[in-house]
């Protein structure tokens, strides 16, 4: 019993030690808000607070946007990041309910599911250039597979 309770404190230890070595920053969402957690000082900065649901967001590495939908303003936002300037820019408007996003910075294009057309749809980062793909049925999450080029 007593050399499990010291093996456990060592790996506690030891797991104590690596968490506190990673630098850097977890950008997450609640249902209205995109918020930062800075991992080595553990401050939470509110970056984007809004009336509409926040179900998903997506970061653009190559332009430095990050896109997420408001499922009930049905359209879909970016803004700058990292940066003190947070204004919203629409990118498109009047979807139907759109939930999941993914960002394909590679190719220029937004791809994004919508609850209540029951689409798969895309556009380029700007918003133009729509186009539909397919009716799922009840759609709520979309990823990319760049390195292998799947929408999963």
């Amino acid at each position: 019993m007593e050399v499990r309770v010291v093996i456990c404190l060592c790996v506690l230890l030891y797991c104590i030690l690596l968490a506190s070595s990673y630098q850097g920053t977890l950008l997450y969402s609640n249902f209205t808000s995109i918020m930062e957690f800075d991992i080595g000082t553990r401050n939470v900065t509110v970056l984007v607070e809004q009336s509409s649901r926040v179900y998903a967001m997506d970061y653009d590495f190559k332009h430095r946007f990050i896109y997420f939908p408001r499922y009930s303003k049905h359209d879909i936002v970016r803004f700058t990041y990292p940066s003190k300037n947070r204004t919203l820019q629409t990118v498109i408007q009047s979807l139907s309910y759109p939930l999941g996003i993914a960002v394909d910075s590679t190719n220029d294009h937004i791809y994004w599911v919508s609850q209540g057309s029951n689409r798969l749809a895309r556009c380029n980062l700007d918003g133009s250039n729509v186009t539909v793909f397919s009716s799922l049925s009840n759609p709520f999450v979309i990823r990319l597979d760049l390195k292998n080029r799947y929408l999963v």
